[in-house]
């Protein structure tokens, strides 16, 4: 009879997370959200802030973070108000989400 240890799912994520393949794809994901950021832009800030970045999450799993530090990147990628206006939002992160 099979035998499932309570921490198959931790030690599996484990081994991924150091992989290359891991690092490859989120250099790909950052990839498309600079795309569509670029496609989009007034001055290129927000695409050229796009990066991926390694962090040791819960449980000794490697997590790669794809993220912007831009000054307003709430408003640039949701939307945001200029006066009585409302310019709408690039959503180049959700769009990538959602691509699958």
């Amino acid at each position: 009879m099979a035998e499932l240890y309570k921490n198959a799912g931790i030690e599996v994520a484990r081994m991924v997370g150091i992989s290359d393949a891991m690092d490859d794809l989120a250099d790909q994901t950052a990839t498309k959200v600079r795309a569509i950021a670029s496609a989009h832009a007034d001055t290129g800030a927000f695409a050229e802030s796009i990066r991926v970045e390694k962090e040791m999450g819960e449980d000794g799993v490697l997590d790669r973070i794809i993220s912007s530090e831009v000054e307003g990147v709430m408003a640039i990628e949701f939307g945001h108000h200029e006066g009585d206006t409302f310019v709408p939002g690039k959503f180049a992160f959700t769009q990538v989400a959602h691509s699958g």
